[in-house]
Formats: C-alpha cells, sequence, structure tokens
C-alpha cells in the first residue's frame, strides 16, 4: 500500500509527499527514476515561481513578493540539497547493487550480519545454503546451528567479531566448523569484523561470515581453464576432471581416450601452467579465478 501510494503520489507539488516517498524507496528502489523526475519538475517550477516573484519585486509590483524574495532568492534546482540528497541515495544504491554482483560470483557463502547475528546482506551462494536447513539457517532471532550449543558458539564467535570490528581493534578472525543433520560434511565457516564505520557518532560493529560446503565438487570453468593458461579443449577437460580427484586412469575412461594420451596432455598441461606435480596443478586450479561464477 505504501509503495502504490509513493508511486502515485509522487506527482503532488508538496515537499512532505516526496520525502514520504523517499522513504519508500529505500525498500523499493525502483521508484527512484519517477521520484527523482517529479522533484526535478516541482522544483524547476518553484525556482520559475520564485523568478517571477524576484521579477516583480524589481518592478515594485508586489511588495509582499519583495519581502518573500529577499528572504528567500531563487536557487538552482539541480543544487537543491533534497535533490543531491535523492541522487546520493540513488548512488548508494547502485555501488550496492554492484558490490552484490560481484559476490553472487563467489563460489562460496558470504552472508554479512550484524552483532546480534542477523542477516542484512548475503550472496546468492549462502541464500542457497541457508535455503537446505542443514546446519546452518537463518531464523528471526538470527543465524542458529542445529542445536542449542551450536548457536551459541557461532553466535558468540559472530558477537566477539563485531565487537572488534565496533572498537575499531585488530583485524582477525576465527573459525567454527557446523555439524550437519544430513550427515554430510561440516560446513566450514570463518568470521571476520566487518569495519563499517561510524553512524551519528555511534561506532557500529558487524561481522561477515564466509560459508564453504566441502561437499560441493570444486567446479573449474571450462572457457576460463582455456583462456587463463591457454589450453586446448582436451587439456582444459582433463583438468577439470584432476581438479575433481579423478585418476588419471579415471580420467581416460570418461574421456574415452588412453591413459597415455591423458598422460600426454598432463604434462602439455604442467608446461602451460608452470607446473610439475598434479598436486601442484590441483593447487592452483582451487586458488584461482576460473571458479568464479558466470553471471
Amino acid at each position: 500500500m505504501q509503495v502504490a501510494r509513493a508511486r502515485n503520489g509522487i506527482g503532488d507539488s508538496r515537499i512532505e509527499d516526496l520525502l514520504e516517498a523517499l522513504q519508500v524507496a529505500i525498500d523499493d528502489p525502483s521508484i527512484l527514476p519517477d521520484l527523482s523526475e517529479r522533484l526535478r519538475e516541482h522544483l524547476s517550477d518553484t525556482a520559475r515561481r520564485q523568478s517571477l516573484r524576484a521579477r516583480e519585486a524589481r518592478h515594485g509590483q508586489s511588495a509582499s513578493s519583495k519581502g518573500s524574495f529577499e528572504r528567500t532568492g531563487t536557487f538552482d534546482p539541480a543544487e537543491h540539497p533534497l535533490l543531491r540528497l535523492l541522487e546520493t541515495f540513488g548512488r548508494l544504491h547502485m555501488e550496492r547493487s554492484a558490490i552484490m554482483e560481484a559476490l553472487n560470483c563467489m563460489p562460496i557463502g558470504v552472508i554479512l550480519v550484524d552483532r546480534t547475528a542477523r542477516p542484512f546482506a548475503m550472496n546468492s551462494t549462502a541464500e542457497i545454503i541457508l535455503s537446505q536447513n542443514d546446519g546452518l539457517m537463518e531464523r528471526r532471532d538470527g543465524l542458529a546451528g542445529v542445536t542449542y550449543s551450536v548457536t551459541e558458539a557461532l553466535r558468540a564467535l559472530i558477537d566477539r567479531m563485531a565487537g572488534i570490528a565496533a572498537e575499531q581493534g585488530e583485524y582477525t578472525s576465527s573459525m567454527l566448523g557446523l555439524p550437519r543433520p544430513s550427515g554430510r560434511r561440516s560446513y566450514s565457516v570463518v568470521v571476520s569484523p566487518l569495519f563499517i564505520g561510524t553512524l551519528f557518532g555511534r561506532s557500529e560493529g558487524a561481522a561477515a561470515v564466509f560459508v564453504t560446503d566441502p561437499e560441493i565438487e570444486p567446479n573449474a570453468d571450462y572457457e576460463s581453464l582455456k583462456q587463463l593458461y591457454g589450453l586446448s579443449p582436451a587439456e582444459a577437460r582433463v583438468c577439470m576432471l584432476i581438479a575433481q580427484g579423478k585418476s588419471l586412469h579415471e580420467a581416460a575412461d570418461v574421456m574415452g581416450i588412453a591413459v597415455s594420451t591423458v598422460r600426454t596432455h598432463l604434462k602439455r598441461i604442467f608446461s602451460k601452467t608452470h607446473t610439475d606435480r598434479q598436486a601442484d596443478l590441483v593447487r592452483l586450479i582451487l586458488t584461482g579465478l576460473v571458479h568464479l561464477h558466470s553471471r
């Protein structure tokens, strides 16, 4: 209902309506372009009326207009504080959207929480993890684990890291394993302070929660492997299979080629990636950029 009022009411010339619409825009930024245009129209109309009163005052046609002009003067609509505030809000919204798009490319879950463990932002990987309700959940009172003790340990860690951020302490991080009722391997969680500055003179504490699922197989991007290391299609496929823990014989079976051919591909991969062991190759792939999700 509020959003509908804001959409329909921002054509009104009253500043109060525009301010109310700005409040709604915090939850629904899609109205920002229309709101900005309506505000520009209102301010331009106000500037024209003030300019008219100023001309009348100069010609002595309206004493009351002259007094009003002397008190208020004319102004440039583009420099009006309310319009500049709106533009700043729009820019901050775009910057936040860009940051979230970047985080959505990450193959690990990223959850930004306040000191009480309540999330205020998360990437798409984190949303998938939370939707499974398998060892890490989002409840009304914040993030939670599968048991009371696990939840308390997680929230105590978040509170400690957020406290470090609030006090501008030395950066550190701490880890925690979250057991899963499904019997799958525990989530690996790293919690770090999130230094977000001060608000109204008060230091705000927050924390970043990074979640990895060891059950998810490494999924190196085929095209990225070819581009980053100059691999042929067959070499890139061998690389992907090795990163997934396949042996040379298993890779040969999957690709339908001889083991000797896989060994030949592997030698070329070593040369192109400047590695000389499978362990080094796997480490290179797992820590490289080839796991970023394409958008």
